[in-house]
């Protein structure tokens, strides 16, 4: 069965003067259709690039990138985003800072409470669980153990790619 998605030595380069910064290097993924994966790694990782990169959002990159078949990495940026707009959604987190903190203070705020990550990410299971595809970037290892798989990045690169247990221990099912 062919791969919903294929990467094949995708990279990120951004180039400050002289210098070249790698913000992915010779990254190779398939991912199935119905997969729920998980992209973890520290902040500065690539998780994000990836991500935008996958959600078509981010046009400048390197290699080769098949959707449906469909070769992305040919597309002009007119047709890249009505592959987009027909087949990728996005939900992204808040990024509200509160006024009256530092940034450091702000860090440590969360922009949700356990209980409503939870509700989130048992939402994100049952559309899982009824064949839509599910990419997530988290540093959240709970969040992450919802998913079918753990693509764990380091300095651009894919260091792990597993396969998790599906949800975590002592999370509350659906009704």
């Amino acid at each position: 069965m062919e791969p919903l998605i294929q990467l094949r030595n995708l990279e990120k380069v951004v180039e400050a003067g002289p210098n070249k910064f790698f913000l992915l290097r010779r990254i190779n993924l398939d991912i199935q259709a119905g997969e729920f994966v998980t992209i973890m790694g520290p902040s500065g990782a690539g998780n994000s690039t990836l991500l935008n990169i996958v959600g078509m959002l981010d046009g400048a990159w390197t290699g080769d990138y098949y959707f449906l078949g469909e070769p992305v990495h040919k597309l002009n940026v007119k047709k890249r985003n009505e592959l987009h707009k027909a087949n990728i959604g996005f939900v992204f987190q808040s990024y509200h800072l509160i006024d009256n903190l530092t940034v450091f203070e702000n860090l440590e705020v969360p922009n949700l409470h356990s209980a409503q990550g939870d509700e989130i990410m048992q939402l994100f299971k049952r559309l899982n669980e009824a064949g839509t595809t599910i990419i997530q970037v988290t540093h959240s290892e709970r969040n992450a153990s919802y998913g079918s798989r753990i693509i764990q990045l380091k300095d651009g690169w894919v260091v792990g790619d597993n396969a998790t247990a599906g949800a975590p221990v002592g999370a509350a099912q659906p009704a």
